[in-house]
Order: C-alpha cells, then structure tokens, then sequence
C-alpha cells in the first residue's frame, strides 16, 4: 500500500470541488426532464465523467507528481468495476417496481447522492481506523472476502427476492402508507393529490386513503431511492476497504470514488443496454474482490512479519484492467444464448394493463437470455415463474403494483395441440 501523503491542500480541494460541482451542474442542467436516456446518450456523458476524472488526475500529476496520480487513476478505475453489481442490483430493483425508463435517472441521482454521503462517512472512519494498526487491515480483507464469495452464492442462488420485505420498504411504510401507483415523478403524495386520484374510475378498487387519512403517502419511486440508499450503505462495506487497499490518503481515496460515483448514474444506461452481452462482468469484479482482499493481507501481513511480499500501485491497475478486459472479452467470445428448445408466447396487452405482479416474480426475467428489454413496455418471463406465481389465475391485489388491472392468465390460453408449441417463454409486450 502507497503512503503517498499529500494531506489536504488547498489548491487541491477547491480544484476538486470546483470540478465535481461544475460537473454535476451540467449534468442536471442536460438532463432536468423526465426523458428516458438513450444509449447514444449514456455512452457520451458516461465519456463526459471519465474526462471530468481525467482532468483532476493531470491536475494531481502536475501538482503532486506521477505517484499520486497513479494511485487516484487505480483507486477511480477499481470503484468504477466494483459499482457494476451495485448498478446490477439497481436494474433488479427497478424491475421489480416495474418503474418506467424516464424515471429511472431521477431515482439514480438520488441513489448518487447518498452513495456520495455515505462514502465519506465510511471513507473519514475507514481511514481513521488504519492508525489502530495492520490488524484492521486484516479485517478489512476479510470483509472485502466475504462479499466476494457470497456475490459467488448469489450468482449461485435461483431464489426470488422479495423487496417488500426489505428492511428500508419496512421502515418506509411505518411512516408513510403506501400509494400504489406510480404518480408521475412524485415520491409523496399529499392526501389531497390521493383524493384526486381515487376519484378516477380505473382506481375505484384501491382503499388507501379511503379511510384512513394521512398528511402523505409513499409511491413506489420513493420505496425505491430507500431501498437503494440502504443498498449503498452495505456496498460501502465492501467498497471503502478496496479503496484503501490502493492508498490511506483520505483526500485521494475519497476524489476517486466520488468521481467514479458520479458517473455511474449514465453508466447504468450502458450496462442496461448492454447486460445480455456483458455476461462475465460480474465475475470479473468477484475476481477483483478477491484480489483486492489479497492486497490487503499481504500488506497487514508485511507489517506484522516483515516478509516483504507486496503489490504496488502500478501492478493494482494493470491486473484491474486486464481482469475487466476478460471480462469484456470472455462476454463476447462465449456469449450466453436461449436453447434450442426454447419457445416463446407472445402477449399484447392493452393500455392500462400492467405486469408489475409477473415481472417483479423474477429477481432476472432475462435470465442469461439474448432477449433484452427495451423500455418499460416489454418484458420477457419464464413461463414457469407465471404458473407457479399466479397459477393461471388472477391474483388479488396488494401494496405495490397497479393493481387495479391484473394479467388474468387461462389455463386454455396455454392448451397446445398437434399444430400448437408449448411456450416456456413469455414476451409480453405494453401497447
């Protein structure tokens, strides 16, 4: 580990500061409507973050010499990787919610922001806790371990998540009843906007705020900034201590995650689009974990044995960039692929119908396959998830989707004959 100590120069922050709020400005600026961001958009202001990052890097070349700067690039290009399964969850959670692709980017700069927070807070006390001695080193390897082998179980675990009962859904709906719809961009409603709305025919079956009355009430969208501002905590855990295996400095650990953070809001434009190609990413960053829980115990180890076994800054960034390009190349040379014996069933419902209750039955409804969800009007589901969650029946209605309009699905809608494939894929599709 490099103890490069540039401590925090004034010239240094304001630079920092200046850039990241400039930036950020800019950012908003572009992208203030509820627009859905598309590819060509993401890939450009994702570029636009990276220059942003480069810029301070040269900044700290010219400033700080050569060693600094190194250790900002490997510290922002190991957060960049290692945000990937955090931006994965993201697109699991959102599909859950069923929340619609021009909302998206208004929940992330909130998922941004807290990140942002959250960082600090983990990076002022990460840092602090160096100076107890190697043994703290030690446990951070150990954590950093840990979450590379239960991301291993993850990957290995078919088991569907439930994100009603997560904790922050929890604690969101003892303070706030929940409003299931989703109402334009609004996280609370009023009991006044409520009233407006049951007053429409199509939720004459909703009985929230019918009795029982309430200064405001959650929407989905604010059910997902709570889950995914609790999410950034726990990636914390994992993420601060890879950091601080590149450098102890506060100021370098911290410009490096926050310029990496900041751009992962369009970044999830680009890993959405691209996920059903880039299979192996996410193995790749479990791989770099273990890595980086090697850094890390090599140099508790060294300090407490002497044995002079350690990786520098420079072999850290070239052994992250080599594991994130087989990962790239490993996706595209064996791309995952739907088997031969897979046929699909297509479904057109009209508007006003939804598939909140089907879609969030899956924590992946791609599952591996070459089919990819282009905006929030089509989703692919195994048939199987759709028998064994609605049993070919309608299913009541509860606290989260619209339920006002639930798929019935028949089981004679899936009766095959001689001339008749049956499906074990459904694309069902929005008009």
């Amino acid at each position: 580990m490099a103890n490069t100590h540039i401590g925090f120069p004034t010239e240094t922050v304001i630079v920092f500061i200046a850039l990241a709020i400039g930036a950020i400005a800019i950012d908003l600026f572009m992208h203030r409507s509820d627009k859905a961001i598309t590819l060509k958009n993401a890939i450009f202001w994702s570029l636009f973050w990276v220059v942003i990052a480069m810029v301070f890097a040269v900044f700290l070349y010219l400033h700080h010499g050569s060693e600094v700067a190194s250790l900002f690039i490997t510290g922002y290009v190991l957060e960049k990787v290692l945000s990937v399964d955090n931006l994965f969850l993201m697109m699991a959670i959102f599909s859950w919610f069923s929340v619609p692709n021009h909302y998206r980017h208004r929940i992330l700069y909130w998922g941004v922001i807290g990140a942002i927070v959250f960082r600090g807070i983990f990076v002022a006390i990460g840092t602090g806790l160096l100076s107890l001695g190697p043994c703290v080193e030690l446990i951070f390897a150990f954590v950093v371990a840990w979450s590379a082998v239960m991301m291993l179980k993850q990957r290995d675990d078919d088991e569907i998540e439930d994100y009603s009962q997560h904790l922050a859904y929890r604690l969101v709906k003892r303070f706030f009843p929940i409003w299931p719809k989703i109402s334009g961009n609004a996280f609370l409603l009023t009991q006044k906007e409520v009233d407006l709305e049951l007053s429409k025919p199509e939720n004459q079956n909703i009985k929230v705020g019918r009795v029982t009355k309430a200064a405001y009430y959650a929407t989905p969208l604010m059910l997902c900034v709570a889950i995914i501002e609790l999410s950034d905590v726990m990636f914390a855990f994992d993420s601060v201590p890879a950091i601080i295996a590149v450098s102890r400095e506060p100021l370098i650990v911290y410009s490096a995650m926050m310029f990496a953070i900041l751009g992962l809001r369009t970044l999830y434009f680009v890993l959405e689009a691209l996920k059903q190609y880039l299979v192996y990413l996410e193995k790749a960053v479990i791989v770099l974990l273990f890595f980086v829980a090697g850094k890390l115990a090599l140099n508790a180890t060294d300090h407490l044995w002497h044995h002079g076994y350690t990786i520098s800054t420079n072999i850290s960034l070239w052994v992250i960039l080599a594991v994130l390009a087989i990962g790239v190349l490993a996706s595209v040379i064996f791309p995952k692929r739907i088997t031969n014996d897979t046929h699909l069933l297509i479904i057109t419902l009209s508007r006003g119908f939804t598939i909140t209750d089907l879609s969030r039955s899956h924590r992946d409804i791609y599952n591996g396959s070459a089919f990819y969800e282009s905006d929030a009007n089509a989703h692919l589901v195994p048939l199987a998830i759709i028998q064994n969650h609605l049993g070919y029946h309608p299913m009541p209605s509860n606290d989260i989707g619209l339920n006002h309009h639930i798929l019935a699905l028949n089981a004679s809608l899936f009766a095959h004959d001689d001339s008749f494939v049956q499906p074990n894929y459904l694309l069902i599709c929005h008009q």
